[in-house]
């Protein structure tokens, strides 16, 4: 690095070949992070936890010590945080999760101790840069490219990452790095990287149309002009200076639509605010009813439910009240300070000096981000912002570096990976069987698929999510099976037991077990687990809707009509208005609750409610038909709503269409009706004679 320069850092005396392989090991993890871990896939992050693992016990035994660069307190806060996250597990509502939050939180700890150690060496410290660099770059340019191909020119770009937003922190990282690069840097090839790369991530920021990325840009730019600004403008030449202005011009104007139709679109910003404010004050109301240990860490999505006002979501969409709800106010605190300390950590003015204030604006746009996302759920941004406290902690060597003895801190570093190994090992394997499973099933053959998830049980037995699949697929094995099958739907209860025996609080699950019920016939038994269900998850309308049905079939229509009117009123309120995704918020228990009224009020003689009810449920069908695209994604992200299958749909929306018309009908609108009629003549004759009987016995004849 140029400029700034103090005494020079002293070389690495007589370097380990595994250091120097743990070194590389860490570049790679950095690079790749962004480009296999920004979604929650959990095969490539184990494999990128396993590779930091590896690296921090082969710098462990190197016995290599740099007399000074101790890595410090903020590093020491994240163990911290790792051994309360271990005290969370004995109250944690789902225990497997938090196992698996603990492994997370044990190799990021390393990882920061990995970061700290290579970045005391201005020369390390400049590759590690330079990784940042190149995996924000070559995300940006996944997400030009996505953007280019794609007709809307308002589309938010997401290149690698789970959503826009979590995009456009890696992209406000890596420019940040980029800079430090750019104005820091002795050689000029890795200054003209650093640049092209920084612009790039700049371009591709304005086009996720992130407006918390944009708060967390301005912030971070604050501190990198407040300590760094005139010397980086000053160490250009000044055709450098115009040409930075003009390729900064260039790539606002091409990039600015995105951003402009997120900044001018009232109803996205009302929407998107509205839906942020509610979750953050369920997230709150989720802390204050555990205020010490917290729900578990990695259980916000199985706990929240029960405190949400809003439609379904997986993050509490703020980092600190995450913390505080998975964690309590401890495990708040701990995090808070490692930030902190991290950032006013002071360190000499040395020839690191430009790379330390890149870093420093990196975690300040990071903290500010969090106040309106949760990228710590993010692996790929979770490694780099547990790097960038490191690489803050990391202050150069005082002494030559020199061989010692083993001490307490290789054999403390070699049984922190051995714990991550244990627990994300077995995960990545199990995970690697549900796969296979799922190849299996694509191909129809379900022995073979069972064969798989039984191995993926033997490998991770307390994941739940692999239990339930595995007894929906006994219950389907079960069906074609000539003996009946009931070995299997024994063994498929045994399965939906343990799962909800696993995650108390998870709704999806305790419907599921619910609807096996309900299959086998034992309605009074199903209606206790959807009672379960809707205790777990009160804005739960699928759930409503099935303990509804089960009401019915057991002779209480008062009972059934009240749930299916509260499924309509979850719809029409926050809870059914408010969703993390607009475009996948239909809900197939809102057209069926609406039918089923429909019918209710059909056999009373109540002629315009029941043509109300079924008005509501051809809405529903309408927004549905608008984004049936979008509903393998909604079943995958949430798991609380399914897609209908075409056939099904097509039926439903039949069905509410003749209730429709039986409606005009009896409320003497002739005109009215015989527009209903019409979109009637399309479909199947097959479907004709069990819906006719709905229609008065008059408008029947009229209609043949």
């Amino acid at each position: 690095m140029r400029k700034h320069r103090g005494k020079p850092a002293k070389p690495l005396a007589d370097e380990h070949p595994a250091e120097h392989g743990a070194y590389v090991l860490t570049l790679v993890v950095a690079a790749a992070a962004p480009l296999v871990a920004g979604k929650f896939d959990f095969p490539p992050q184990a494999a990128l936890y396993l590779l930091i693992a590896l690296a921090a016990v082969a710098t462990a035994l190197s016995r290599r010590t740099a007399g000074g660069s101790a890595s410090g307190m903020p590093v020491l806060l994240l163990w911290l945080l790792a051994a309360w996250t271990a005290v969370s597990w004995i109250g944690s509502v789902y225990r497997h999760a938090t196992e698996l939050e603990l492994a997370k939180l044990v190799i990021l700890a390393a990882w920061a101790g990995l970061a700290a150690r290579f970045c005391s060496d201005a020369r390390r410290c400049e590759g590690w840069l330079i990784a940042l660099c190149a995996g924000g770059g070559i995300a940006a340019w996944i997400g030009i490219a996505q953007y280019a191909a794609t007709p809307d020119r308002n589309w938010r770009t997401f290149s690698t990452f789970y959503n826009p937003n979590e995009l456009a922190t890696c992209l406000v990282v890596a420019a940040f790095c980029a800079a430090g690069l750019a104005f820091g840097s002795d050689h000029r090839p890795v200054r003209l990287f650093a640049l092209t790369s920084g612009i790039s991530c700049l371009g591709c920021l304005l086009l996720t149309g992130s407006r918390g990325g944009g708060a967390a840009f301005l912030a971070g730019s604050l501190v990198l002009g407040l300590q760094m600004g005139p010397h980086m403008w000053q160490s250009l030449t000044r055709g450098a200076r115009w040409a930075c202005v003009a390729l900064l011009v260039l790539i606002v104007g091409a990039a600015v639509p995105p951003l402009a139709a997120r900044l001018t679109h009232g109803g996205a910003i009302e929407h998107s605010q509205s839906f942020r404010v509610r979750t953050w004050a369920g997230t709150v109301r989720m802390a204050e009813a555990r205020p010490v240990t917290g729900f578990g860490g990695g259980t916000f999505e199985y706990a929240y439910p029960k405190f949400a006002e809003v439609g379904f979501t997986r993050a509490a969409h703020q980092i600190y009240l995450q913390f505080a709800a998975e964690q309590g106010l401890v495990g708040l605190v701990l995090f808070v300070a490692a930030l902190l300390t991290a950032l006013f950590r002071r360190h000499p003015r040395d020839e690191r000096i430009t790379a330390i204030v890149a870093m420093r604006a990196a975690l300040v746009a990071v903290a500010v981000h969090g106040f309106f996302d949760y990228g710590w759920q993010i692996p790929a941004l979770a490694l780099w912002t547990a790097g960038l406290i490191g690489a803050l902690s990391a202050v150069p060597p005082a002494a030559p570096v020199r061989r010692r003895r083993f001490g307490a801190a290789p054999f403390a570093a070699v049984a922190a990976a051995a714990v991550a190994l244990a627990l994300l090992l077995p995960e990545w394997l199990s995970a690697r069987e549900v796969a296979a499973a799922d190849s299996a099933l694509d191909h129809g053959s379900l022995t073979a698929a069972a064969g798989h998830y039984v191995k993926a049980l033997r490998w991770s037995p307390r994941n739940e999510g692999t239990r339930l699949d595995y007894a929906g697929l006994l219950v389907s094995l079960a069906a074609h099976s000539q003996s009946g099958g009931r070995d299997l739907l024994d063994e498929a209860e045994r399965q939906y037991r343990l799962a909800v025996r696993q995650a108390p609080t998870h709704a999806a699950a305790l419907r599921r077990l619910g609807e096996f019920y309900v299959q086998r016939g034992q309605q009074v038994e199903a209606a206790k687990w959807f009672r379960r269900a809707v205790a777990a998850f009160p804005n739960y309308t699928a759930a409503h809707f099935s303990l509804a049905e089960c009401e019915r079939s057991l002779g209480y229509p008062e009972s059934a009509e009240k749930a299916y009117r509260r499924v309509l009123a979850i719809a029409a309120g926050p809870a059914g208005q408010l969703q993390a995704v607009p475009e996948l918020a239909f809900d197939p228990a809102v057209a069926q609750a609406a039918l089923r009224l429909a019918d209710m009020l059909h056999d009373r003689k109540e002629c315009p409610a029941s043509l109300a009810a079924a008005r509501r449920g051809l809405a529903e069908m309408a927004r549905y038909r608008r984004s049936e695209a979008y509903q393998a994604t909604l079943a995958r992200a949430g798991g609380l709503a399914a897609p209908l299958p075409p056939a099904e749909a097509d039926l439903l929306e039949a069905e509410l269409e003749v209730f429709a018309a039986a409606g005009e009908w009896q409320c003497g609108s002739r005109e009215a009706f015989r527009e209903a009629v019409e979109s009637l003549r399309e479909l199947e004759d097959s479907m004709l004679p069990q819906l006719w009987s709905k229609l008065p016995p008059k408008a029947a004849q009229e209609v043949e």
